[in-house]
């Protein structure tokens, strides 16, 4: 018997730190045609002054649950939101795909578009360009839904990682603690580890 490494309930592929193999809370999804790179950077950039400030969300109110059934770790997501009954754009969405999917075997990754862009921000954004490595492969794009928990790329492998996780490599080795990429020469010209450190969460 096969068994996938994803969620029970959306089928969405598991995303793990690869370090401590902790599953990361990293929903994937791609722009639509109409909607490029550069314009997608420049939305989720921009000043959000215009919309109405929310309430920084808790990890208990944040509508993700986490469970161990055996050897598992499974990952599910409220539907209603949070208690204040607040549904973003990427999370309808969200559940707008997940009820197109009609058999068990098949995983639809979500598709915004520039209205749900313009509702993101860069801080909860992850992506990796794995064109750099092969012209036939794209950008892969994701969403912190868990946005105190802080996440990370290596520029060299584009593996993802708590951030905690991969700064204390980068203070013990300097290097990443996946592809051991050195990060030395980073160090020299930035006069110090506290430019290496200076991650943004998103990298192409």
């Amino acid at each position: 018997m096969c068994i996938r490494d994803r969620c029970n309930s959306c089928f969405h592929p598991f995303i793990r730190s690869s370090v401590s193999f902790d599953v990361l809370p990293l929903v994937e999804f791609k722009l639509s045609d109409d909607l490029s790179h550069s314009k997608f950077l420049e939305l989720i950039s921009g000043e959000k002054s215009s919309a109405p400030k929310k309430k920084k969300k808790t990890q208990e109110d944040d509508g993700w649950n986490e469970a161990n059934f055996g050897n598992e770790q499974v990952l599910t997501f409220n539907k209603g939101g949070n208690d204040d009954g607040e549904i973003t754009p990427f999370i309808q969405k969200m559940n707008e795909t997940q009820e197109m999917q009609i058999t068990n075997n098949e995983y639809i990754i979500i598709e915004i578009n520039e209205e749900i862009a313009k509702s993101m921000i860069a801080e909860e954004v992850v992506y990796a360009d794995y064109s750099i490595y092969c012209s036939s492969y794209g950008i892969r794009y994701f969403k912190n839904m868990v946005p105190e928990i802080q996440i990370t790329t290596c520029p060299s492998c584009l593996r993802h990682f708590l951030l905690d996780e991969y700064e204390y490599a980068l203070l013990e080795n300097k290097c990443c603690p996946f592809c051991k990429h050195s990060t030395e020469k980073k160090e020299k010209n930035s006069g110090g580890l506290s430019g290496v450190l200076g991650l943004s969460l998103i990298h192409i």
